[in-house]
């Protein structure tokens, strides 16, 4: 054995296996490369190239999992300990009526859950604990992903779910394919030929709008890394009906400044978080455009994807915004986070706003601004809020972990610290307010198939 690792080698076949190492190695990242960028030119083999450079990412993963805390936001102090639902009426009638689709991570089991509450009784009429492992069997992502990580099934999160009348229930993660699930959780169909993310909201003639994630055709494209915004609608069978990427339409119409630089390269200058629809012509728009929330830009879009154009665009006073809502005709509002950073990290500057905008007069006005500072609602990303009937507020502090409902006065009447028993507090996933006929229609669909709570 000693002379075998020992003797002598001639210069040229050290040489060439040198050679052969850094052609291999090239080779190697090129397919890698290729295949994260989704090309999928080498086939099999690019996929076993592709698995083999994931191998130690997936092995730290599995390595972590028993301390992953990734998706919690906070310990026992947090929110000085308050847990779960609480009502702050002695009785229902103060409170909204109408349920809650909650979309939430349960800390006890390790999944995200969606959970149909009850505001008049506080009830969960219905649940459903998500199981990545079956609706994404099979799907292997192509490239990195800055926001989650939705193939591991621990972490993935269902952001901003819809609930079909039949109980059949639209799920994504940020940044994944696009499933249908029944009533009780099982799989009906999978759009994996883009990834969604972001909100999801139904359009005016059918079909529902969702931000995509897609290459970037200006400038001949650029880094595999650069996170280009899409619009996309799909239809209740999941077949994508419109895509048009959002950082072509900027760069033509002379608004490319907003995400290339001269010095320094940003990978995700836009971040569009939401897409509003239209359902009404007004004066100032038109049924089936769309309103666009981008975080990073500070900035409101009005868009008009029948003609391509961009009809109105506003950069603050909101920052780092999420949730823009048609208030009235001329109105909208805003979750506006108010995140600013002054050199060292990103904060909220005092509290969380609704911002209202009046394009009548160009005036903005916040008139929840005292009572949310009041209840110290701080998401520094995500979030969302609603106007529900008899003049109350909800809002989500997705990335901490509470959701809020408070009346006409500012008081908060209802409240939500997701909470599980190991005391820790958990995201939470874009919750929506459904009112009472829509609520009581799913839940009894959920009775028929066998699994209601």
């Amino acid at each position: 054995m000693e002379k075998f690792f020992f003797r002598k080698v001639e210069l040229w076949f050290v040489l060439l296996l040198v050679l052969l190492g850094a052609v291999g190695t090239v080779l190697f990242g090129a397919i890698v490369r290729n295949e994260a960028e989704g090309y999928g030119r080498f086939g099999p083999i690019g996929e076993l190239v592709f698995a083999v450079a994931s191998l130690p990412a997936d092995v730290e993963d599995a390595l972590s999992f028993a301390e992953d805390s990734w998706m919690s936001v906070g310990g026992p102090t947090f929110f000085d300990g308050r847990t779960g639902w609480t009502f702050a009426d002695a009785g229902p009638g103060d409170r909204p009526d109408g349920y809650i689709l909650f979309s939430r991570y349960d800390g006890d089991v390790a999944r995200h859950v969606f959970e149909l509450v009850d505001l008049k009784t506080g009830s969960v009429e219905h649940r459903v604990v998500l199981d990545s492992d079956r609706f994404f069997k099979e799907w292997k992502p192509t490239e990195t992903n800055d926001i989650a990580t939705p193939w591991i099934a621990s972490r993935f999160r269902g952001i901003h779910p819809y609930m079909l009348p039949d109980g059949d229930l639209l799920v994504k993660d940020h940044h994944s394919p696009l499933v249908r699930l029944t009533a009780c959780g099982d799989p009906v169909w999978r759009n994996d030929e883009t990834l969604f993310h972001h909100s999801l909201e139904p359009g005016p003639d059918g079909g529902f709008w969702i931000p995509l994630k897609m290459p970037l055709a200006a400038f001949g494209g650029m880094t595999a890394d650069f996170g280009n915004m899409g619009l996309g609608k799909v239809d209740a069978d999941g077949n994508l009906l419109y895509a048009r990427s959002f950082g072509d339409v900027l760069v033509e119409h002379g608004l490319e400044y907003l995400i290339v630089d001269v010095n320094d390269f940003d990978a995700n200058p836009m971040h569009l978080n939401d897409i509003q629809p239209v359902f009404e012509d007004g004066p100032h728009w038109k049924r089936g455009d769309l309103f666009l929330s981008f975080r990073s830009m500070s900035a409101v879009v009005l868009f008009r994807p029948s003609t391509d154009e961009i009809v109105w665009m506003k950069q603050g006073p909101w920052r780092a915004q999420h949730d823009v809502d048609i208030i009235d005709d001329h109105t909208i509002a805003v979750f506006n986070n108010d995140v600013i950073n002054t050199g060292d990290r990103a904060r909220v500057r005092d509290a969380n706003r609704v911002t209202f905008y009046d394009f009548d007069t160009g005036e903005t006005r916040g008139p929840f601004d005292k009572a949310l500072a009041e209840a110290n609602v701080r998401a520094l990303f995500g979030g969302l809020f609603e106007l529900l009937p008899g003049g109350y507020l909800m809002v989500e502090e997705t990335s901490n972990g509470r959701l809020l409902i408070l009346d006409r006065t500012g008081r908060v009447v209802v409240e939500n610290v997701n909470r599980a028993t190991d005391g820790k507090v958990y995201f939470l996933g874009w919750s929506r307010y459904m009112d009472r006929a829509a609520g009581d229609r799913v839940r009894d669909a959920a009775r028929a198939a066998g699994c209601a709570t």
